[in-house]
């Protein structure tokens, strides 16, 4: 028996692994998701605290998903990470498959499913692991160690991606809950080594045991918040609902006809880590259902699927399913098996990125090409250098791998990137940052049309802290898209309410005009958070989007967790730094939109204006 699974399993496993590398590119590159990437890197790097000075979807074991070289050690680390994690997956999917097809198929099978699944493989792995001990006659001892390390693994993956470890701690609870008469000893293993791998590895990395309760709350705040702020749905995508359902009619028939021999709570059980697995890929597809997220879904559903074993003339239909699986998720790759299944390019990629983090020649050599990638894509000036030189820097909204780039002194608001902070209490951490001791001396801010998400104004993603900016730091140089910014004293008054209008949906209201020579309109939109049928919706779903439209005319995204901070819309002349950095919208109309609801429908929307004089930058 151990020469059947070193001798067989392990090796092809191996090269099953080589045959599907399938990791992007550790070169450093410019854009908006390698800017968070950067920071992840850099905020471990830099030993800031997570929960408390950095906020994000990711934890401080991000960088172990993300793999570019902003840090040689931490690259070297994700690579090891992604190595043992494809390893889990390929020997998961190859081991289950040679006991229903037989070695050959098998291997042909998991090559095929390793190649097409490259995302979110954390679940799968957990998933194939948890219907495996169900499905065996685990002793008691076994049971306990399963259930402790399903647990550890769970806690782990709390502090790189919190979704995805949400989703291991409700397969992990759905697990333990179903092994029988054991289940409260496993309960306490599972809860005993989630509880030790979150304090180990927290602390390994450099963190305060005591930033633990603002990690979990602002990671709570910002992953409830995903989907009322940024859940699209892209057109053209319409059959992947239908394909999405099919899905999870396979996946409980498999997890049903396969667990005949089963007691009833270990069958249930099966059944119910298919639909808890299905439903977290579900919401990692479908909340932001564009081109470059469904993939998130139908790769690790066809992953997943290969957890359950065969048996008589269900092979066939099972054979059958992972065939219509392939298809699903090639198409929506925009793929063909063909591009997916390529031996070649996947081994040299897998050989080449080891060389790459085990040779310092060969890293430097990606590092400077990284630079000097984001050097010419986003220069920035001598004088703003020296300007931003021997000083603390954020870099705002979004654009953080310049600070990586060109090795300024990072000190970063909370919320990496300006569009992630979701609700209000993520906006009044940021601008508490502002007015603390250790706010940031110089603020890079980097405009265009590329600096948000989803056609937004920038300055209404939260609406506190860009008041804040524009109230505490004066504008000492401006080239291009990029302004350099200074702190100083506050010069803003508080907000006081002066007028207030209700509106439908759609209905355009007039904003008032600044009452003085040195006034910033601002206001506080009620009535269009979500609410009611609607919040159970977003937490199962997504609710509908939300837009503002100004006087350009155009529907921007509007995030309706922060829409009443204060959203900055009209400054006396001289008071706003100049376009294209202007912090008010500068607009005489606005009007709320709700996708699926005509003008004039729905509750009424009320609009608070409110007025605030700021003194002149010079004071």
């Amino acid at each position: 028996m151990k020469t059947s699974v070193y001798g067989v399993l392990v090796p092809l496993t191996v090269v099953l692994l080589a045959w599907q590398w399938q990791w992007p590119s550790l070169r450093p590159a410019p854009g908006f998701d390698e800017s968070w990437t950067a920071g992840l890197a850099m905020a471990v790097h830099n030993g800031l605290v997570f929960g408390e000075r950095v906020v994000f979807t990711y934890g401080p074991l991000g960088f172990l998903s993300t793999g570019s070289l902003w840090h040689l050690h931490l690259a070297q680390a994700s690579v090891a990470y992604t190595f043992l994690l494809r390893f889990g997956l390929a020997l998961g999917v190859f081991a289950n498959a040679r006991r229903t097809f037989g070695a050959l198929v098998a291997f042909l099978i998991a090559l095929v499913v390793a190649s097409v699944d490259a995302l979110l493989l954390e679940p799968v792995v957990l998933l194939i692991a948890a219907v495996w001990a169900l499905t065996a006659d685990l002793t008691e001892r076994r049971a306990i160690a399963y259930s402790a390390a399903a647990g550890a693994f769970a806690g782990l993956e709390l502090l790189n991606k919190v979704s995805v470890g949400v989703s291991l701690v409700a397969l992990t609870a759905v697990f333990v809950l179903s092994l029988g008469g054991r289940r409260w000893a496993c309960v306490a293993a599972a809860l005993a080594g989630w509880a030790g791998s979150l304090l180990i590895v927290w602390t390994v990395v450099g963190q305060p045991v005591g930033a633990l309760p603002d990690y979990f709350l602002n990671s709570a705040r910002i992953t409830l918040g995903y989907g009322p702020a940024v859940g699209v749905e892209a057109p053209g995508l319409g059959w992947q609902y239908p394909a999405a359902f099919a899905g999870l009619a396979l996946g409980v028939w498999a997890a049903w006809q396969s667990t005949a021999q089963l007691d009833r709570a270990r069958r249930w059980g099966v059944v119910a880590l298919w639909i808890v697995f299905w439903f977290f890929a579900f919401k990692e597809g479908f909340v932001r259902h564009d081109p470059e997220h469904d993939v998130s879904f139908f790769g690790p559903l066809l992953g997943g699927f290969l957890a359950f074993r065969w048996r008589g003339r269900s092979r066939l239909i099972a054979l059958v399913g992972i065939a219509v699986l392939v298809v699903f998720a090639l198409q929506a790759a925009t793929s063909s098996l063909t591009q997916a299944l390529d031996p070649t390019r996947d081994v040299s990629i897998a050989f080449d990125q080891v060389r790459d983090v085990l040779s310092g020649k060969r890293s430097a050599a990606l590092v400077a090409a990284g630079r000097a990638q984001i050097e010419s894509a986003e220069p920035i000036t001598p004088e703003a250098l020296s300007l931003l030189r021997a000083h603390t820097v954020d870099v705002w909204p979004s654009e953080i791998a310049l600070a990586w780039a060109y090795g300024l002194d990072w000190d970063p608001l909370p919320v990496l990137q300006s569009y992630s902070a979701y609700t209000t209490a993520l906006d009044e951490l940021d601008a508490a940052s502002l007015a603390s001791s250790h706010a940031p001396q110089r603020i890079l801010f980097v405009g265009g049309p590329d600096s948000d998400a989803d056609n937004r104004v920038v300055s209404f993603d939260e609406g506190i802290t860009s008041r804040g900016i524009l109230c505490r730091y004066r504008e000492i140089y401006a080239s291009g898209d990029m302004a350099v910014l200074a702190h100083g004293a506050n010069r803003c008054s508080q907000p006081v309410l002066f007028a207030t209008v209700k509106a439908g949906w759609g209905q355009q209201v007039r904003i008032p005009s600044p009452p003085t020579s040195h006034s910033l309109v601002s206001v506080k939109i009620y009535g269009v958070g979500i609410s009611g049928w609607e919040s159970i919706e977003s937490f199962f779903y997504k609710p509908a989007e939300r837009f503002v439209r100004l006087d350009d005319g155009q529907d921007h995204r509007l995030v309706p967790g922060t829409a009443t901070d204060g959203l900055p819309l009209r400054a006396s002349p001289g008071v706003d730094y100049p376009a294209p950095f202007n912090i008010a919208a500068d607009a005489q109309t606005i009007a709320v939109i709700k996708a699926g609801t005509s003008s004039g429908g729905g509750r009424p929307i009320t609009y608070a204006f409110y007025t605030e004089t700021v003194a002149p930058s010079h004071s």
